[in-house]
C-alpha cells in the first residue's frame, strides 16, 4: 500500500529548504525511524542521500542560496546525506524497523510530500 506523508520541520534543518526547492518530483528520499529521539520515540525522519541529488539540483544549489545557511556546494557534496525534516507526529505511529525508500512530490496546494510503500 502506498502512503503519502507531508514533510514538516524543514525550517529547523538548514539547508533542507534549499535542497527541497532544488529537487524534482520522484527524487528518491528515505524515511528513517528515530527510536532514540528524546521528544518522540516514534519519530520518522526524512533524508536525502547526496548521491541522489541530480546535476540540475546541484546547479540550482550552487546559485548562491546556500550562503544563507553559511554553506557552499562543497559542504553539500562533502556530506553523505542531509536530513530534510520529519513526517508529522500525528502520522508516525506505525512500525518501521529500518529506513525505507520513498519519492518526493509536491501536492496541488504546494505541500511537500514523501510517498512510501508500506506493507499491510
Amino acid at each position: 500500500m502506498e502512503k503519502r506523508f507531508p514533510i514538516v520541520g524543514q525550517s529547523f534543518r538548514p539547508p533542507a529548504l534549499a535542497i527541497l526547492d532544488s529537487i524534482a518530483t520522484n527524487t528518491r528520499l528515505w524515511l528513517r525511524p528515530e527510536p532514540q529521539n528524546p521528544v518522540d520515540a516514534s519519530a520518522k525522519a526524512v533524508w536525502i542521500k547526496t548521491a541522489d541529488l541530480s546535476d540540475r539540483s546541484l546547479a540550482v544549489l550552487d546559485d548562491g542560496r546556500l550562503k544563507l545557511f553559511g554553506l557552499s556546494i562543497t559542504n553539500i557534496l562533502a556530506a553523505a546525506e542531509w536530513q530534510l525534516g520529519y513526517i508529522p507526529a500525528t502520522m508516525n505511529k506505525f512500525p518501521l524497523a529500518s529506513e525505507v525508500p520513498g519519492t518526493f512530490s509536491v501536492s496541488a496546494d504546494g505541500k511537500l510530500r514523501l510517498t512510501i510503500a508500506l506493507e499491510d
